[in-house]
C-alpha cells in the first residue's frame, strides 16, 4: 500500500456494524466483511471498518477538528491510488451524505473529493 493512496474516513455514527451492513448495500461495490475487501475498478481494495479509539470529546458543540473522534473510522488501504480509488472513496462519502450522516475523508487526495472530501452538517439542522 502506497501512504498517497491510504484514505480514512471518520463517520458521525456509534456502530461500526452499521456502517458495515451500509457499505454491503452499495450498488457497484463488492464489499464482503470476512474479506475486509472492496474492489475499485476491478482491483481489490482493503477495507477495514473500526471504531473509533479516539472518541474521546463530548459532542455538544462542533469544533474543526471534532471529526476525529466520531464513533467510526474506515480504513481505506489501495496498493495504489487510482480513479477506482477516488471512486470507491467518493461513492462511500455520498452515501452517508444523502442519509444526512456527517462523513469526511482525511487523505492526501481529499482536495479531489466532492466537498473536498467533507461534509458536515450541524447538529441542529434537520437531517
Amino acid at each position: 500500500m502506497s501512504d498517497e493512496a491510504y484514505c480514512k474516513i471518520y463517520v458521525d455514527l456509534e456502530s461500526p456494524v452499521r456502517v458495515e451492513n451500509d457499505l454491503q448495500g452499495l450498488p457497484g461495490i463488492s464489499f464482503s466483511i470476512s474479506a475486509a475487501e472492496a474492489r475499485a475498478g476491478g482491483i481489490p481494495v482493503g477495507v477495514f471498518v473500526m471504531k473509533n479509539k479516539m472518541k474521546n470529546k463530548p459532542h455538544d458543540r462542533r469544533q474543526a477538528d471534532d471529526f476525529l473522534t466520531w464513533g467510526v473510522a474506515i480504513d481505506i488501504e489501495p496498493d495504489d491510488r487510482t480513479a477506482g480509488t477516488d471512486e470507491l472513496v467518493t461513492t462511500i462519502l455520498e452515501h452517508f451524505w444523502s442519509r444526512g450522516i456527517c462523513a469526511v475523508a482525511a487523505c492526501d487526495y481529499e482536495e479531489d473529493l466532492p466537498f473536498r472530501g467533507s461534509r458536515i452538517l450541524r447538529r441542529d439542522e434537520p437531517q
